[in-house]
């Protein structure tokens, strides 16, 4: 649930900001509403409609940190990549991941792993997924909003917890997300008129809102 958002446009004195906005995320369980964890989010649109996400989600559950910024272009395409991720109070890894004209380029670094540099093909029309639920909000931001229609997204999915690969290196993977409708939606920061996405490979549901497509609810 997005707890608070506060947005400001323009940004007085500074002409590289159009506008931002900052937010909380609680994690919740379902069957009890217990808290989980949160995460707080700050996002700044600058002034060529490049948008840069930052996270830090505190995930008491998972006993992880993860602190992200995702930059992507005015039409959401993905630049890049920052994030760093702690579980059980080990380093998991810290990872730079670029997107670049046909390609996604990685440098990785871990402890007792050493540097992982990884450079792979880029696919036409790509996003990228983090795993903070704010950042990941911008997954279906290339989707077709038809409802009921499925939509095959290429993704380059890093690591969420460092341990397939040995650090938080990444996979490009094929997701299927659908644009379920135009929904108003309540949660505790407020009501929002919000566009429902559901990923169905993860049957995940979630909402965002506006122009900047800001997380209300996943």
């Amino acid at each position: 649930y997005a707890e608070s958002a506060e947005q400001i446009t323009p940004m007085a004195g500074n002409p590289n900001i159009l506008r931002w906005a900052a937010g909380q995320i609680e994690y919740r369980t379902i069957s009890n509403n217990a808290i989980r964890g949160y995460e707080q989010w700050h996002m700044t649109v600058y002034a060529d409609g490049t948008r840069s996400l930052y996270s830090q989600e505190n995930n008491f559950a998972t006993l992880s940190v993860r602190e992200s910024t995702y930059v992507v272009d005015s039409d959401f395409r993905p630049v890049s990549l920052y994030e760093q991720l702690w579980v059980e109070g080990t380093h998991r890894g810290t990872g730079w991941f670029s997107v670049e004209p046909g390609q996604v380029r990685a440098l990785v670094f871990r402890e007792d792993v050493g540097h992982i540099a990884q450079d792979l093909r880029r696919p036409s029309k790509m996003v990228m997924v983090a795993h903070s639920l704010a950042t990941d909000g911008w997954i279906g931001a290339l989707v077709e909003e038809r409802p009921g229609q499925n939509n095959a997204v290429s993704a380059y999915v890093v690591d969420p917890y460092g341990k397939s690969s040995g650090s938080i290196i990444g996979q490009i993977q094929t997701l299927n997300i659908e644009f379920v409708g135009d929904e108003t939606i309540t949660v505790p920061a407020g009501t929002f008129d919000t566009k429902h996405f559901r990923i169905v490979d993860a049957s995940a549901d979630y909402w965002i809102m506006g122009n900047d497509k800001i997380l209300v609810k996943y």
